[in-house]
This record gives structure tokens, C-alpha cells and sequence, in this order.
């Protein structure tokens, strides 16, 4: 009964089976099935299983043996991209080619950190110049043992991925905890590392909630790395939680993402890139641009094309090519934004949206909303509002709108909108935030490191960043007789 969890190789259910989560479809606010939730004997059983794995064999393994694996675990996730992609549309409610998309750079990330498994050995020891005569030094790069991963419902399988295939690539073993809401793909991710023979105990899933199970795997002392993405509230908890083993934690805590456009900016180009960076994911996006600071003399301009493309955007199940946006993940996400944007209505100006559309069927949807908050302090222009709403505001002068997009606890992402490529440049070294988009918003490389500043998080996942992560350095340091 419930047999999604999958520890040591084998699938089963929770060890106290007391409850059941519902996992839904939020297009049509029906059942898909039923999980199981993993409570602290389960937490004890994987971390267990994934450290006898990782000091038996996996961490020896050599790094183009690893690679083998991961490309392996790519090439089946391209041969099942599209059941993947419905399976993500139908759990997260994302149109067809957004979770399409999805799947594609999972992909490609898994081939991507085999190549550099690949390498790994070559680079594992270095040779330091010598200092003091007589002695010589290596250093040397090992895997930090058992990798902790937790990831949202907003990219379950795409963040899981980001996760799992650089800790593999290191040679670290890991035990993946997905959102309550969104587990399907994660579930079919351990289905694939099953059918590529992966050893027993490398990976390891766990089905449930943060509180029975997410809670006591980051803090469990058999873990030697945590990797977190989710809130702001959550990541604070964890470093409470790790603070006393003093364990490597990385997190990716979101943000409240400016995008700037200039008076010289393409105004097609630049609405569709902030309809893009506002709206993708029905604004469920850690990173997305949903403060646009726009010079005051297009300001009119800007807003008026951006409303009645917002208005034009086609709402409906994932599922239906013809749809833009989907739902929101859930009846308790729905809530927040529309009890956000409600409790605000006095200190905005409503340009469109703001409600659930009139719709006789069911789902989560929101429209897609713009406003132009009145106040510095209003919540729906500093807070995270994870939901598609886009907050406007004019600026006079680039001094001005750099300290408006720096003027948030913040520091995820940001853009800049202008044909002027050298103020371009210019603002993004003053911009403090990880990653500066230019004439661009969303694009994510997966050779780039990717992480925040302030609230937004800590350490940088993807790239060879994300890679060395999982890693900790040893100092070898030899007498020469």
C-alpha cells in the first residue's frame, strides 16, 4: 500500500503507515493518486542504505564509470520526454511546452555532469607548487558522503536533476525528498535509475511532507550535504537545523526580481520578455522578473501594450496546446496570491487581473494580473508573491533605477532591457543579485553557476560550481626522504 518510497533499490511503503497524502491535478482539482509519507524510521533507513553505498562502492567507483551511469539515466529520460512532460503538466499544471522544455535541459544536464564525471579522475589531484623544501603537496577532491536533496513543486523533476546528477557525478550518494504536491516525476526518476542498474542505495527517494520528513533528513546526522530549494522561511529553518553539525548546505530561496527597461529598449521585445519573465509557470518561478522599473517617457507606452498583451494570454489545462498558462499548483497557493493581491487593493493601482477568471470549470487559475503598487512598502512589490502578478513602477534616471532594483532583501536575478549594450554592461555590474539577464529573462545555461545574494540563498548549484558543491578538498602533504 503506498509503495512510493525507494531506498537501498526496492520500492515499499512508509514503515508506519499512518496516513496518506492526495496528490492532485490542479486543472481539475481531482486525485491522481495516493503517496505514502516517510516519517523518521524511513529518513533513518535511507541516510543508512545511501551511506553503506557510498563507502562501499559508489564513491570508489571510477569518474568515467559514474559518467556512463548519468548518461545512461539522460538517454532514457529523452526516450520517455514526452510521457515525462504530460506526467509534469498534469502533477504541476504547466503547459505542454513549458514541461517539454523542462525535461529537455534535464536532459541535458544529466549529459552534461557525465561529461564531467568523465574527467573527473584526471582532475581529482592537483600538485601544488613547492614552498618549503623538502616537502611536497596534493590536494585532493573527495565526495562529501550522503546528499540530502530537497526540491519545490514548481520544477519538480528539472530542480531534482539539478540536484541528483552533479552529488552522483561527485560520487556522493543522495536521498531526494520532492514537494507532498508535485512526486510523480521523481517517482519515475528512481524508476529510471532502477532500470539503469544503478547500485542499491546510490539513489533513494522518500515520499512526504516537510514536517514528518523533510525536517529530519536535513538535520540527520548521517548526512553529509544538504542542498535546499524552496522559501525563504524554510531555508532559514535549515540553517537553524544544520548550524550545529556545521554540515556544507546549499540553498536557492527565491526572490523578488527587477527588470529594468530603458526609453531605448524594442517595446515589442521588451513586453514579451517580461510577459516571459512574469507570467512562465503561471509566475511560479523563484526568479522572476515581476518588479518592472520602466522609464517614465515610455512609461504610458509600455504599460498599455503590456495590459492588453496580459489580457490576451489564453488560460487553460496544460494539456491543450492552445493554452499560455496554466493553474496554480494548488487550493492553498490560489488563496495566498488572491488574499495578497486582496489585502493590498487600497495601495495599488489595478491595471487587469486580480481575480480568478470567470470560469465555469474547475482549477486553480489566476489571471494574470499587473499592478502598480503606490507605496515602497507595499508587500506585493517586496515580497515573493509566487503567482502571476507583476508590479510596475516609472523611473527618471539609470541611477535611479539601479537603486530601486537593489532596494529589495533579495538578490536571486535581474534584466535590462536597452539597445544601448554598453549601459547594458554598465547596470549589471551595479545590479547586486547572482544572475543578470540583458535584453533577455529566464534563460539559464546549464554550464553557468546559478545562485543568489542576501535572502536569496547561499552557494551556486550547476556548472562545474555546481559539481564541486559535492565536494570538500583534502591536503596531502609528503616528506621527501
Amino acid at each position: 500500500m503506498y509503495q512510493t518510497l525507494f531506498t537501498g533499490g526496492q520500492w515499499h511503503s512508509p514503515i508506519d503507515v499512518t496516513a496518506a497524502l492526495r496528490v492532485v491535478n490542479p486543472c481539475t482539482e481531482r486525485e491522481i493518486q495516493q503517496i505514502g509519507m516517510a516519517g523518521m524510521a524511513d529518513v533513518d533507513n535511507a541516510v543508512d542504505v545511501a551511506r553503506r553505498a557510498f563507502e562501499a562502492e559508489w564513491s570508489n567507483w571510477p569518474g568515467r564509470q559514474r559518467g556512463t551511469m548519468l548518461r545512461e539515466i539522460g538517454a532514457i529520460l529523452q526516450k520517455r520526454s514526452e510521457q515525462l512532460a504530460e506526467m509534469e503538466s498534469r502533477n504541476v499544471g504547466k503547459p505542454m511546452s513549458e514541461a517539454r522544455a523542462d525535461v529537455a535541459d534535464c536532459v541535458a544536464c544529466f549529459e552534461y555532469y557525465a561529461e564531467l564525471a568523465d574527467g573527473f579522475d584526471s582532475h581529482q589531484e592537483s600538485r601544488l607548487p613547492q614552498r618549503i623544501e623538502g616537502l611536497t603537496t596534493r590536494i585532493r577532491r573527495e565526495p562529501l558522503g550522503v546528499a540530502a536533496l530537497v526540491v519545490p513543486w514548481n520544477y519538480p523533476l528539472l530542480l531534482a536533476c539539478w540536484k541528483v546528477a552533479p552529488a552522483l557525478a561527485a560520487g556522493c550518494t543522495v536521498v531526494l525528498k520532492p514537494s507532498e504536491l508535485t512526486p510523480l516525476t521523481a517517482m519515475a526518476l528512481a524508476q529510471v535509475t532502477e532500470q539503469v542498474g544503478l547500485p542499491p542505495g546510490v539513489f533513494n527517494l522518500l515520499t512526504g511532507d516537510g514536517p514528518s520528513c523533510g525536517r529530519y533528513l536535513v538535520a540527520h546526522s548521517g548526512v553529509g550535504k544538504v542542498s535546499f530549494t524552496g522559501s525563504e522561511r524554510t531555508g532559514a529553518e535549515i540553517v537553524r537545523q544544520t548550524a550545529g553539525s556545521l554540515r556544507p548546505t546549499t540553498l536557492e530561496l527565491g526572490g523578488k526580481s527587477p527588470m529594468i527597461v530603458f526609453a531605448d529598449a524594442d517595446l515589442t521585445d521588451a513586453v514579451r520578455w517580461a510577459l516571459i519573465g512574469g507570467f512562465s509557470n503561471a509566475g511560479q518561478i523563484c526568479s522572476a522578473t515581476s518588479r518592472l522599473l520602466i522609464e517614465a517617457s515610455i512609461y504610458d507606452e509600455f504599460v498599455d501594450v503590456l495590459v492588453r498583451a496580459a489580457q490576451q494570454l489564453k488560460l487553460g489545462p496544460g494539456t491543450d496546446p492552445l493554452s499560455q498558462m496554466g493553474p496554480l499548483v494548488s487550493a492553498l497557493q490560489l488563496s495566498r496570491v488572491e488574499e495578497m493581491v486582496q489585502s493590498n487593493r487600497d495601495n495599488i493601482v489595478l491595471l487587469t487581473g486580480g481575480q480568478r477568471p470567470p470560469r465555469t470549470g474547475p482549477g486553480f487559475f489566476y489571471e494574470p494580473t499587473v499592478v502598480a503598487p503606490l507605496t515602497d512598502d507595499n508587500p506585493l512589490w517586496i515580497e515573493e508573491i509566487f503567482g502571476p502578478v507583476l508590479c510596475v513602477r516609472k523611473f527618471e534616471t539609470e541611477a535611479q533605477a539601479i537603486a530601486l532594483a537593489n532596494d529589495t532583501r533579495f538578490g536571486l536575478a535581474a534584466a535590462v532591457m536597452s539597445r544601448n549594450l554598453e549601459r547594458c554592461d554598465r547596470v549589471a555590474r551595479r545590479l547586486n543579485a547572482g544572475v543578470v539577464w540583458l535584453n533577455c529573462s529566464q534563460p539559464i545555461p546549464i554550464n553557468a553557476p546559478w545562485g543568489g545574494r542576501k535572502q536569496s540563498g547561499i552557494g551556486s548549484e550547476l556548472g562545474v560550481w555546481g559539481l564541486d558543491s559535492y565536494l570538500t578538498l583534502k591536503q596531502i602533504t609528503t616528506m621527501v626522504q
